[in-house]
């Protein structure tokens, strides 16, 4: 489908779906289920991994984070994880606003769960992004930011860890 040309259809008024089977002729166009997740990876192979929330109304902010295994643990746009690897798999670290850094543990998997998404587990309904990185550090610079979805990390064979998202394929 050539762009430009979908793009002087719709300037001249014809529907998305004129547009289709104006470029793949013979093709039905009809509504299915809005429902799947859909697999994103990012930072693959990358060092270490580092993620806050931040909130997009007054009260969002929340996240939680689940190592395989254990207990959820809950937190605000003030905490700063990292993901890293050892041997025995993912390792993740929490830094508090006052810098205190404490290790949560060691898993196989990491899933990182926030508010206002559409499985948005204990920590509610408000609204929040996950600004995920390569490091602290660079969490500060523009883009990289996630909306819906849930993040999920796994460790993969010879390379540091790979951080696979699940982005809902529907956005408001």
């Amino acid at each position: 489908m050539s762009q430009y040309g979908a793009l002087g259809m719709a300037r001249e008024g014809f529907t998305a779906s004129q547009i289709v089977r104006h470029y793949y002729t013979g093709t039905t166009v009809s509504p299915v289920a809005d429902n799947a997740d859909l697999k994103v990876n990012l930072l693959y192979h990358a060092a270490t991994t580092a993620f806050r929330s931040e909130a997009l109304v007054p009260g969002g902010g929340k996240i939680q984070v689940q190592l395989n295994g254990r207990p959820a643990v809950l937190a605000g746009p003030a905490d700063v994880f990292t993901v890293g690897r050892t041997t025995a798999g993912l390792t993740l670290t929490r830094t508090s606003s006052t810098g205190v850094k404490t290790l949560l543990g060691t898993s196989v998997g990491i899933t990182v769960q926030w508010a206002g998404a559409r499985a948005p587990a204990a920590v509610g309904a408000l609204a929040t992004v996950l600004n995920v990185n390569s490091s602290a550090a660079a969490l500060t610079t523009a883009g990289h930011r996630y909306r819906y979805g849930f993040l999920t990390f796994i460790p993969t064979k010879g390379f540091d860890h790979d951080l696979r998202g699940r982005q809902h394929a529907s956005y408001p």
